[in-house]
């Protein structure tokens, strides 16, 4: 083997490590971001006193009405 391809070789097991080691740092970061999204939905259910199924209710109640309202429209 040509010491290019060994060269060229090196380069790229490099290079999918260094991958490997950004999607894993990445995923870490996309939980903690849903960890902290979720803290805050708990949050604001505390601070208006209605519970999550009650927020789920509301939730889906608007969209349903954001949807008759294009329907109508």
């Amino acid at each position: 083997m040509s010491r290019r391809l060994k060269t060229v070789r090196n380069k790229i097991s490099k290079t999918n490590e260094k991958i490997a080691l950004l999607q894993e740092e990445l995923g870490l970061l996309l939980l903690e971001e849903e960890e902290l999204e979720n803290q805050e939905i708990i949050a604001i259910c505390r601070k208006n006193k209605i519970t999550l199924e009650d927020l789920m209710k509301k939730i889906k109640e608007e969209k349903k009405e954001n949807r008759d309202n294009e329907n109508n429209e």
